[in-house]
């Protein structure tokens, strides 16, 4: 997005950003005027900080059923609720009896891993994003929850394979939706 007046000394990296959308897969990053830095991951140019090694946002005690914002997601978290109220990205519930609260919110580390519900076994969840190409940037600020200690469920990958529970048995499910924050310019 190009918005006269805030952009000041981008112009003359426009032909540079150009390049990485005519290249073909991963190429970057180039640096920007900012404190942004341009790269390409997969078919998509990503323009942001210049640091690829953001942190997510600190972890966060989940006790029950709440809405909540963590990062740039809405996270709600529903028991017994009407499955197509949370839409379809949240078809599945975890059992409370396997994963039972508190749960803790955090952001994913290296080495991170788990068997995802439909996944034929246990692998890190760096590579599971990898395979779906999620690129770097959106991973740094996934969630993903643990409960007595264990990883039970990541963000766009969903739950563990002990812990997801049928849509009728009794459980909690977990819903996340992309939602920056209102006047969010990447430039401030």
């Amino acid at each position: 997005r190009w918005r006269p007046g805030q952009g000041r000394g981008l112009g003359s990296h426009v032909p540079g950003v150009s390049e990485l959308v005519k290249a073909g897969g991963n190429v970057g990053p180039r640096s920007l005027p900012h404190g942004l830095s341009a790269w390409r991951e997969d078919e998509i140019v990503w323009v942001g900080p210049r640091s690829k090694a953001a942190k997510g946002p600190s972890p966060i005690t989940i006790d029950g059923p709440c809405v909540l914002r963590w990062g740039p997601w809405l996270v709600e978290v529903a028991v017994d609720a009407d499955p197509q109220r949370l839409g379809a990205r949240s078809n599945q519930w975890l059992s409370l009896e396997r994963a039972p609260f508190p749960w803790r919110m955090r952001a994913w580390r290296r080495g991170d891993r788990y068997h995802r519900d439909g996944a034929p076994g246990t692998k890190r969840i760096a590579r599971q994003w990898s395979d779906r190409k999620i690129p770097t940037a959106v991973r740094v600020v996934l969630p993903v929850l643990e409960a007595d200690g264990r990883l039970v469920w990541a963000g766009l990958l969903g739950g563990a394979s002990d812990v997801v529970a049928s849509l009728d048995g009794e459980g909690a499910q977990v819903s996340i939706h992309w939602a920056p924050r209102a006047g969010f310019d990447p430039l401030d």
